[in-house]
């Protein structure tokens, strides 16, 4: 039973410390030249865990990383929390499929995820602010889905050093 408590534990504190780092990159200043491809750090992290722990993290764990990225970026406030409670429950529905995949076939389907929040968020955007859609705002799609094969190693690492199953 110790055992148990130890993995539900350090679970937990690799999974917070995933989000402090992807909240940081996320609040990063990055140049201009790579501003609009800039990854969905903290969307990546979501789906990373969503899908390698479905029973633990779901879209409660999205609704509310959605209000802190709200928060912190002073958007509108709740737009986030909405499409990333939407993306956590797509990923917890599509976790074995994702499972049995390889990495690159796991990119294809985060972008279609990215893709997903991008339109919630962009479409409430339009209802609440000035806002269109232009060539810009997807982007980051782009970047993130690059990204994904390395967060994902560098995640695993974590859950392998925090002895998480």
């Amino acid at each position: 039973m110790m055992q148990l408590q130890n993995t539900t534990s350090s679970s937990k504190v690799a999974f917070v410390l995933s989000v402090f780092f992807a909240l940081v990159l996320a609040m990063l200043s990055v140049a201009d030249s790579i501003y609009y491809f800039w990854p969905e750090w903290l969307v990546l992290v979501l789906i990373f865990w969503c899908y390698t722990e479905p029973d633990r993290y779901g879209p409660l764990t999205g609704f509310i990383l959605g209000i802190l990225l709200d928060v912190l970026t002073v958007k509108t406030f709740g737009v986030l929390s909405l499409g990333l409670a939407f993306i956590a429950f797509f990923v917890n529905k599509t976790s074995h499929q994702m499972k049995v995949m390889t990495t690159w076939q796991q990119s294809l389907l985060v972008a279609l995820f990215l893709a997903i929040l991008k339109f919630i968020t962009g479409w409430v955007y339009g209802m609440t602010d000035e806002f269109s859609f232009t060539w810009s705002f997807w982007y980051s799609i782009i970047g993130s889905m690059i990204a994904w094969p390395f967060l994902t190693i560098v995640l695993g690492e974590l859950r392998r050093v925090s002895r998480i199953r």
